[in-house]
C-alpha cells in the first residue's frame, strides 16, 4: 500500500497523544512508559468490523448515505479496557497508495470490562466519484494503566457508488 498506507493511523496515534499530554498535566500520578524498560508494550484486544448493510459482492458506500459500520471489540485483558476513538480513510488501489479522503473521526470513551466484548457503530458519510478504494479503519483503546493502542477495525476493498435514482423520485 506504500509508504503512506498507515498514515490515517499515524494521524490517529498524534491525536491520542495530545489527549494522553492533556490527561497528564490533569493527573501527573498516572504511569507514563518509561523507553529505557525497552519493554514493547501490548494489548490483547480482537478487533473486527462488518456493514450490515453490504450486499454479497462488497461493501458499498452510496454518495451522501451513511454508511453504518459494526465495530466488534473484544477484550480478551485481566482489566478493563477503553475505546476512545474510532476513524479512518480511504486510499486509491493503485501503487503507490494515495490517500482520497480521511473520515470523520468519533470520540467514543467506552468501557469494555475484562472478558467481554462490546459492539460500537460507526458511521460516515462519503461524497466522491464512483470508484473502487481501500478502506482502512482504526480504533485507539487504553488500558487501565493509561497505554493507549491503536488497533486496526478495517482494511478491503469497498466500491462508491452514487445513489439509485428513480423518475418518481421528487428529488429529480
Amino acid at each position: 500500500m506504500g509508504k503512506f498506507a498507515f498514515l490515517s493511523l499515524a494521524l490517529l496515534s498524534v491525536q491520542a497523544l495530545v489527549a494522553r499530554a492533556e490527561d497528564a498535566a490533569a493527573n501527573p500520578d498516572k504511569p507514563v512508559l518509561d523507553d529505557a524498560a525497552n519493554a514493547v508494550p501490548q494489548v490483547n484486544v480482537d478487533v473486527s468490523t462488518t456493514f450490515p448493510d453490504s450486499e454479497v459482492f462488497g461493501v458499498k458506500l452510496v454518495n451522501g448515505l451513511p454508511t453504518t459500520a459494526q465495530v466488534k471489540i473484544a477484550n480478551n485483558e485481566p482489566d478493563p479496557i477503553t475505546v476512545n476513538i474510532i476513524g479512518g480513510s480511504l486510499w486509491t488501489l493503485s501503487e503507490p497508495s494515495q490517500n482520497v479522503h480521511n473520515l470523520t473521526v468519533s470520540r467514543y470513551g467506552v468501557e469494555i470490562d475484562a472478558k467481554s466484548e462490546k459492539t460500537i457503530t460507526y458511521n460516515f458519510v462519503t461524497e466522491l466519484l464512483p470508484q473502487d478504494l481501500s478502506l482502512n479503519l482504526a480504533t485507539m483503546v487504553a488500558k487501565k494503566d493509561g497505554l493507549i493502542f491503536t488497533m486496526p477495525a478495517y482494511n478491503g476493498t469497498v466500491s462508491v457508488v452514487e445513489p439509485e435514482m428513480s423518475i418518481f423520485d421528487p428529488q429529480v
